[in-house]
């Protein structure tokens, strides 16, 4: 089967910079993947991953950072791990589907 496409955008949040990059990955199925998201924001973040997928609709979640868990993790695959001295929340997935190809956003509320 062909490659998968995952597009991706830069967004900001709360006047805060959210980096994602890159900002088109293509990965063959049954390839890994892994989408940077970085951010600069000098506290403690929320952080979060949504998707959309390309056929339009709504922002579904993905997944966020759980506090008491080093890597979240979720049925499907996808993981990401919050490492606070790089200010990163890269999502990651092992093999990736056909059904993985969708608009990705990585975002942070401040936690208050």
């Amino acid at each position: 089967s062909g490659p998968e496409s995952f597009p991706l955008l830069e967004q900001t949040t709360m006047g805060e910079l959210v980096t994602q990059t890159p900002r088109l990955l293509i990965v063959k199925e049954g390839a890994p993947l892994r989408i940077n998201c970085t951010y600069e924001y000098g506290g403690y973040p929320n952080l979060f991953w949504y998707t959309q997928h390309l056929d339009g609709g709504s922002l579904q979640f993905l997944l966020r950072e759980e506090p008491q868990e080093n890597i979240q993790k979720r049925k499907d695959g996808f993981f990401a791990a919050h490492l606070k001295e790089e200010k990163s929340f890269h999502l990651q997935k092992e093999s990736s589907d056909l059904s993985d190809s969708a608009d990705y956003f990585c975002s942070f509320s401040a936690q208050w």
